[in-house]
């Protein structure tokens, strides 16, 4: 131990000497500024590398779609793709949405999923997706959504904060995102394409449900409003 701690004592001065006495062109080909400059560039590197793999897994993670239909599809071809995925519809409540009742999905069953759209006064668009899971009790929901959950955390990187009636889950990179660094970091609306979290009824459905589960995708604004 003591032989270490004078050599290390002994490391500055040493390098102090070198700089002293070895003839200019030795020197020049060790200045602390070129290694600076190298620590720089090789920290610089790493930089570029794990932003690169980051924004590759965040590109990986870009809901584009789902259940095979792509977000900002007109509402026309949507409509004939969810009939042949799904069959019948419910009677809509106002022309811009679309819901299915007791849907199998990705291997979970839903009791309904709804598609909805956005106009621009001429055309719609599908703008949003929302599968839900009905319990009778908000002990049944904290299950359903605990499964939910470690399914989507297979694929997707999720985001854990306070819902209000348990956990909300946050996950995904927004459809909208153009794939570039400055974009994602400067846009909090990018960074999540789904939420996962637990809604009350207002009352009962005929089958005592009170809670449900929501998987809810948007939704996002493919119809340009400004002031």
């Amino acid at each position: 131990m003591k032989s270490i701690i004078i050599l290390l004592l002994t490391l500055a001065p040493l390098s102090l000497w070198a700089q002293d006495t070895l003839p200019d062109s030795i020197q020049q080909q060790t200045p602390n500024a070129r290694s600076e400059e190298e620590a720089s560039e090789s920290i610089q590197k790493l930089v570029d590398s794990v932003a690169m793999n980051f924004i590759q897994q965040k590109r990986q993670e870009q809901v584009k779609s789902i259940a095979g239909l792509r977000f900002g599809t007109l509402k026309e071809d949507a409509q004939v793709f969810l009939i042949n995925k799904f069959g019948t519809y419910e009677r809509p409540s106002n022309n811009r949405e679309l819901a299915f009742k007791n849907i199998r999905y990705a291997g979970v069953d839903f009791s309904f999923v709804m598609f909805l759209f956005q106009s621009d006064g001429i055309n719609s668009f599908f703008n949003q997706c929302v599968f839900a899971i009905s319990t009778k009790t908000l002990e049944e929901a904290l299950k359903e959504q605990e499964n939910l959950k470690n399914t989507l955390s297979q694929k997707y990187e999720l985001f854990e904060t306070k819902g209000e009636y348990g956990p909300m889950y946050l996950g995904g990179v927004n459809p909208l995102w153009d794939g570039k660094v400055e974009t994602y970091f400067n846009s909090t609306s990018l960074i999540s394409a789904f939420i996962v979290d637990i809604i009350k009824y207002p009352e009962s459905d005929y089958s005592g449900n009170q809670y449900a589960v929501r998987l809810n995708y948007g939704p996002y604004p493919y119809v340009h409003e400004e002031f």
